[in-house]
């Protein structure tokens, strides 16, 4: 059964040059309201009017667990295929019905209020790594990067 991750943060650059699809996932907003091990990092929240846009990447069980290994801060959880669009290409991916996708949630340990995560510095070198990687996927994707974040 195929598997999905759907990234959405630093990932982006590390998985740049991988065949993936990038996407919309409605229901959800990425916010910078995770404390990493040494700075800020992006996390996603369910809002029902929220959106975000990240990326589709295939993985095999072995780069699934070497994936869950990296992500200590977060949980893999599922995602409902059906909340995804595909506005920035024409060849969207055909979900089949055995197909899963999810995507690392932050642990809620690690998850700081909107006030505590504004009177953190910004994390430069981070934040440029994610959007290299969503300049990556086109001027189109970087732009609605910014506008959901």
């Amino acid at each position: 059964m195929p598997i999905y991750i759907f990234v959405y943060g630093a990932l982006l650059d590390i998985y740049k040059n991988k065949r993936c699809w990038p996407v919309v996932l409605n229901g959800f907003k990425r916010a910078l309201n995770v404390q990493g091990q040494k700075h800020l990092v992006f996390g996603l929240k369910e809002r029902s009017t929220g959106t975000c846009n990240g990326i589709l990447l295939k993985v095999g069980k072995k780069e699934l667990d070497q994936l869950v290994l990296r992500e200590k801060l977060y949980t893999l959880k599922p995602l409902p295929k059906e909340n995804f669009t595909f506005p920035y290409t024409p060849k969207p991916l055909k979900f089949d019905s055995a197909d899963e996708v999810f995507y690392f949630a932050p642990e809620a340990k690690y998850v700081l209020t909107k006030k505590a995560a504004e009177a953190k510095p910004r994390p430069t070198a981070y934040l440029n790594r994610c959007l290299k990687g969503a300049a990556a996927q086109g001027p189109a994707f970087l732009v609605d990067f910014l506008d959901s974040t």
